[in-house]
């Protein structure tokens, strides 16, 4: 009997930790686990997509200023004149043979670099698919992809071209590189009246993709993001 009961008491002994509880998670307690898990993670996961999303914001920052000094050394190289790049320059009407590939492909010797061209946050990319759907023939040697379907993010103000920097008298205030969608340019057609960019517009509201903003890459070399509401102080030429 004594041996009996000994052995009971070292199986209950084994059971029970030196705190003196059981070893398992009531259900209650699992319960209360799990609620703050949920609470601890309601609170962290707005920050941390807050914090992607500047993260991707920086990165789209750094393409736009990599194509503006891009296309300032193409500026420098050619007697201070900006590559063409309206429809015929992308290759409308003369793709594969004809001139084709817009400023990309201009200023692809100075920038050598795909992603460039690609806004983390764009989830369309379709500024030369979406012209390309509508019987545009926009293409580029150098971008991601092939003919018709190349991603490509942004857009470039070809009102400059075939002008001098010396006759431009606002470079810290004019467009060189903007993001968009449904085309890779920006253009008198598209601004107001005052030759501004317009937010109202379907390609200028498209390429506010961060926080209600988009960022934009500047004739002086500098980029900056800029609220979509004040686009329109921002000359195109």
């Amino acid at each position: 009997m004594g041996s009996v009961l000994r052995r009971r008491v070292a199986a209950a002994a084994r059971r029970v930790p030196p705190g003196g509880r059981p070893g398992r998670f009531t259900l209650i307690e699992l319960l209360v686990v799990i609620a703050i898990i949920a609470i601890l993670a309601a609170m962290l996961l707005p920050a941390l997509s807050k914090a992607r999303e500047k993260a991707r914001t920086i990165s789209c920052l750094n393409n736009q200023k990599q194509s503006s000094l891009g296309l300032l050394m193409y500026c420098d190289d050619n007697r201070e004149r900006y590559p063409q790049g309206d429809a015929v320059a992308w290759g409308d009407g003369g793709w594969p043979s004809g001139l084709h590939g817009g400023y990309v492909d201009r200023i692809w010797r100075y920038v050598n670099s795909q992603a460039v061209f690609l806004c983390p946050t764009d989830e369309t990319r379709n500024n030369l698919t979406h012209g390309n759907g509508e019987g545009h023939t926009f293409g580029s040697d150098y971008l991601e992809g092939t003919y018709p379907d190349q991603p490509f993010s942004y857009a470039y103000n070809y009102d400059l071209y075939s002008r001098t920097n010396s006759a431009l008298k606002y470079p810290s205030q004019t467009c060189l590189v903007a993001e968009s969608s449904e085309r890779p340019y920006v253009y008198r057609v598209i601004v107001s009246a005052n030759a501004f960019l317009d937010p109202d517009h379907v390609r200028m509201a498209g390429g506010c993709r961060h926080s209600n903003g988009q960022n934009i890459g500047f004739l002086d070399g500098h980029a900056m993001w800029v609220r979509r509401e004040q686009l329109r102080p921002i000359y195109t030429y």
